[in-house]
């Protein structure tokens, strides 16, 4: 299955980071450090896919913008 960029991926990004935060700060406040360790674990997990998706976003825009966007202006400036 290839990964194509879509800018809806974001909408993953934001609840796995805030569900990590909000976990690792009722551990702290209830006193369940299960819980805490729970939350840096999702929190992790968020930062990975927002670097997954980070990366698929660049290569997106160099593959449109930078490396097919010249060919593309020439193309229309010869029709």
């Amino acid at each position: 299955m290839p990964l194509r960029y879509d800018a809806t991926v974001w909408s993953i990004v934001f609840p796995l980071g805030m569900y990590g935060v909000a976990g690792i700060y009722l551990g702290r406040a209830d006193h369940l450090p299960l819980v805490g360790i729970v939350g840096s674990a999702e929190l992790w997990c968020a930062f990975t896919v927002w670097c997954v998706a980070f990366v698929v976003m660049v290569v997106h825009l160099w593959r449109s913008v930078v490396h097919v966007g010249p060919a593309t202006v020439t193309t229309q400036e010869n029709a």
